[in-house]
């Protein structure tokens, strides 16, 4: 400035430097400022990036959960639908996700869920839950679940959406169930080993005295409505001495000499007892037998009237004729022997009945059979369980332990 301005006066080199400072000292301002937004710039693209890798965790987290979980949008539709969910219940995401919950599934509108989706979604007592929910899936049956609701809210307190967890307790409900059914059966088995010895007795008595005075009714000039009557006695005592036998049959308290069996064996020759007969009530047969099924410990025999049991049963729910499908199958540690018929099926206030005994609703049953073969199948540290749906059919399951998997 100097070479090229060299006339300058004292005031305007004063000015000039004063300018030189301001331009300076804005640049290094404007410097930095610069640096700081580059600093901000740089902190924002972490925080993103943070963001970015703890949303793909929870992401993450979410998809190897063993509950199943659902997001759903302030509408109601869909947003997230996870692995666990895809797996047990055999619907893949794609199929829900953007889709309102209860238009994908319709059957949750008539089980009440809807009621509970609009306590989620007022948010005010914080989740909600709603336990031992009974839910028929789309494509796994009947499940219980333990529901609970949370509405997710964004910075200004407004419901966004909402996030439901799914427990599915279906398997801890039956143990429940079988637990509570054994222990019930165990007492109902020691009260009638009891009555039945007692009402055994004199019933043999009865029996013998009538079948000795029909044989000297000529000599004692008994009439013929005297014989006749004494014949209705002695069927009648019958009745109750077989009524009595299968009590005793019910609650036996001996151990089981147990071998290995072959459950497919036990089955075809089931089958064979009963083919005829469903051939001529328009029966048709199904049969799936898994082969090369490890053998089970057992008693043929018994297992062969379990599962005659279950056949006959199952033919006198179609008297009209239907189809009788008889599969068996390795399961975990146990090997399954399933009948399933197209019944009428078994209304669901009875199912929780139909190993009790004396409950029956046929005319002419003593309501033993199924109480029997339970005993029979508990001896054998197995399961026998039954589900079923009005107008469809009904289903029975034999579990036995596979020999030497206990």
């Amino acid at each position: 400035m100097a070479v090229a301005r060299p006339g300058l006066a004292p005031e305007a080199w004063s000015a000039l430097v004063l300018r030189g400072a301001f331009l300076w000292l804005l640049g290094v301002s404007l410097g930095l400022l610069s640096e700081r937004e580059r600093r901000r710039r740089r902190e924002m693209v972490q925080l993103n990036r943070d963001l970015t890798e703890q949303r793909e965790r929870i992401k993450e987290v979410v998809e190897t959960m063993q509950d199943g979980v659902i997001v759903l949008d302030q509408e109601g539709k869909v947003t997230h639908w996870n692995r666990a969910l895809e797996e047990r219940y055999g619907v893949k995401r794609e199929e829900v996700l953007g889709r309102d919950l209860l238009d994908a599934f319709p059957a949750l509108r008539e089980e009440g869920f809807p009621a509970f989706l609009e306590q989620v979604y007022a948010g005010q007592a914080g989740a909600v839950t709603l336990e031992r929910f009974a839910h028929r899936t789309l494509r796994r049956g009947d499940a219980i679940l333990n529901l609970k609701g949370t509405a997710m809210r964004d910075l200004r307190g407004e419901v966004q959406g909402a996030l439901i967890t799914v427990e599915d307790i279906t398997e801890r409900v039956g143990l429940e169930k079988a637990v509570q059914q054994t222990e019930k059966m165990a007492a109902i088995g020691t009260l009638s080993a009891g009555l039945a010895h007692e009402i055994n007795n004199p019933i043999g008595i009865i029996a013998s005295r009538v079948e000795c005075m029909l044989l000297e009714a000529d000599e004692q000039g008994l009439s013929q409505t005297v014989r006749d009557d004494l014949k209705v006695i002695g069927k009648h005592a019958d009745r109750v001495a077989r009524i009595t036998q299968g009590l005793l049959s019910f609650s036996r308290q001996q151990a089981w000499r147990l071998s290995p069996v072959d459950v497919n064996t036990v089955v075809e020759a089931a089958l064979v007892l009963v083919e005829k007969q469903l051939a001529r009530e328009q029966v048709t047969l199904e049969q799936d037998l898994t082969p090369g099924l490890p053998a089970v410990l057992g008693s043929a025999n018994h297992l062969e009237q379990v599962v005659l049991n279950l056949l006959t049963n199952a033919r006198e729910a179609m008297p009209e004729g239907g189809r009788l499908q008889v599969a068996t199958r390795r399961q975990g540690r146990s090997v399954e022997v399933e009948v399933t018929d197209t019944g009428k099926g078994i209304p669901a206030e009875h199912l929780s009945k139909v190993f009790d005994p004396f409950f029956t609703t046929k005319e002419k049953g003593t309501g033993l059979g199924l109480a029997i073969s339970y005993g029979i199948v508990r001896d054998h540290r197995g399961t026998l369980t039954a589900r079923s749906r009005e107008g469809v059919g009904t289903t029975f399951v034999v579990a036995l332990p596979v020999a030497g998997e206990r």
